[in-house]
């Protein structure tokens, strides 16, 4: 037991040199966040083909975490740059999308006002003709 009180602090001092400073975003935390982003935006499906190795760099890092944490750092990175790239793929998709839908309504009510029109004139045509 005393020994391992002992190592207790060296292991704290180690394991302290992976953990960020109190103030300073992980990388880890990052790509979380971006994943989170990417996520709320349905970029897992509008951006598959970015998402998808995105994701799969994330995995690897959390498996190289405990065992290599500077090559998970990287992936961390990786990861993070790929579900931006996700994300931003996916809002412009899902912008353009929306920009097309507001044109098609917008061609409806234009359809709608002519067929007014049309009727009112029709209605008119016929009281002048009754």
């Amino acid at each position: 037991m005393k020994k391992l009180l002992l190592l207790a602090p060296i292991l704290v001092f180690f394991g302290c040199k992976t953990v960020p400073q109190k103030g300073e975003v992980s990388s880890r935390d990052k790509a979380l966040a971006a994943l989170e982003s990417a996520r709320s935006v349905k970029a897992d499906v509008a951006a598959k083909d970015i998402f998808d190795p995105a994701f799969a760099a994330f995995n690897e890092a959390e498996s190289l975490a405990s065992s290599s944490p500077a090559e998970a750092d990287k992936k961390y990175t990786t990861a993070e740059t790929g579900f931006t790239s996700a994300y931003n793929r996916a809002r412009d998709l899902r912008s353009a999308a929306q920009n097309e839908l507001d044109k098609a309504k917008q061609e409806i009510r234009n359809a709608e006002n002519d067929a007014a029109e049309l009727e009112e004139s029709r209605r008119a045509a016929e009281a002048l003709e009754g």
